[in-house]
């Protein structure tokens, strides 16, 4: 049995809500998950960092006790355009608005930006095609962190003879000297 971890889904809030809101989050977030030994899902636009809209109205019981699940189903931000590449029918008709921050936050315009939130999960992809370690079959070993820090989290994912570490620091920008464990 494989084991798949989505990055969301139209029933729970977008990667980018709340306070994690910063690309880096997004791309650490991301990171955590495409590392992982499971079937990579992305949910629509959380390649871009599509933001969870608070406030929608509901639709079709999108309420439930954790909330409006509506703000995780806006239309997709393809491009820069009025309606955001997502349709040809008037804007009134969408089934849910589109965000506004679709002039600078869609696909479009990641594509052409080498630090974007969609390069980095291209990268991400293409090192899972590369190093089988990073593949469904490969094992994962957590490792213990000195000074019982919580961060920065890291593991070794491992297939064959190929070990790759992952070292993720989601709570803090600053750079962090470690050790690193031979991995003979």
């Amino acid at each position: 049995a494989l084991l798949s971890v989505p990055t969301g889904n139209h029933d729970i809030r977008r990667l980018n809500c709340g306070t994690r809101s910063d690309d880096d989050d997004i791309k650490t977030a991301l990171t955590f998950i495409l590392t992982m030994p499971s079937i990579p899902c992305i949910y629509y636009g959380d390649e871009i960092g599509m933001r969870y809209m608070e406030g929608l109205p509901d639709k079709e019981g999108s309420v439930n006790k954790a909330g409006n699940r509506a703000g995780s189903r806006t239309p997709m931000q393809w491009d820069c355009s009025p309606k955001g590449g997502f349709s040809t029918a008037e804007s009134t008709l969408f089934y849910l608005p589109l965000n506004s921050d679709h002039y600078t936050r869609n696909a479009a315009l990641q594509l052409c930006d080498s630090s974007s939130i969609l390069n980095h999960v291209k990268w991400l992809l293409s090192l899972r095609r590369k190093h089988k370690a990073l593949s469904t079959k490969g094992k994962i070993r957590f490792l213990p962190n000195l000074n019982g820090n919580k961060y920065p989290l890291r593991y070794i994912r491992e297939h064959a003879r190929e070990r790759v570490l992952i070292t993720i620091n989601p709570i803090s920008p600053r750079t962090t000297n470690l050790h690193v464990p031979c991995l003979c």
